[in-house]
């Protein structure tokens, strides 16, 4: 009478280590169980992600909330054509000096950023802060959601690189333990083996 065959649940506790089975050694185990727990902890990953990102977003909205409130937008003229200035806090656009009024009616000027070729003359939107300072546009609704998403998805590609690579270091300590315990084994039973070998 052959034993019945096990299904896909018997298998899968087979592999997982969680049947009994007398060669079954303590290095076996470890390495089950630190599969078992990887597969936990990445099923956990999601929901944490899921949580960090509406924290993110809502953090990333507030920003976004605060530079339309505290930024006003006035027309300016370009005084000079844009040249091949970069500045880098502006991501690399061109700079073009230009003239406007700020909100306290005096006149003022200084460099703004432009996205294009810009001649003496054309008019501007310029973006100032409350003091009357150039500065960028406001957070736009589509670009907090791709901060949201990026810095969450940075987030969760970290955590979950963070796991795989500790669940790697288990395997290793598991094999290098496994090696030494077949070295120390195999130097206990040589000599008698090699005895027999005419």
């Amino acid at each position: 009478m052959t034993a019945p065959t096990p299904g896909p649940a018997g298998r899968a506790h087979r592999r997982l280590g969680l049947v009994r089975r007398p060669l079954r050694r303590g290095s076996d185990r470890a390495e089950a169980a630190s599969w078992v727990l990887l597969a936990l902890l990445l099923l956990l990953t999601v929901p944490v992600a899921l949580t960090a990102g509406t924290l993110v977003h809502e953090q990333v909205r507030t920003v976004a909330e605060d530079q339309a409130r505290d930024r006003l937008a006035v027309t300016a003229v370009a005084t000079r054509d844009a040249t091949a200035r970069v500045d880098s806090a502006y991501g690399g656009r061109l700079l073009v000096a230009a003239e406007w009024t700020a909100p306290d009616g005096r006149p003022a000027e200084g460099d703004v950023p432009v996205t294009g070729a810009v001649r003496a003359g054309d008019r501007l939107t310029v973006w100032l802060t409350a003091d009357g300072e150039p500065a960028g546009r406001p957070m736009t609704a589509w670009e907090t959601t791709r901060s949201t998403v990026v810095l969450t998805g940075l987030g969760w590609v970290a955590s979950v690189a963070v796991l795989v690579a500790l669940h790697a270091v288990v395997l290793w300590l598991v094999d290098r333990h496994r090696d030494r315990t077949w070295t120390r084994e195999w130097a206990a039973v040589e000599p008698g083996w090699s005895r027999r070998v005419p």
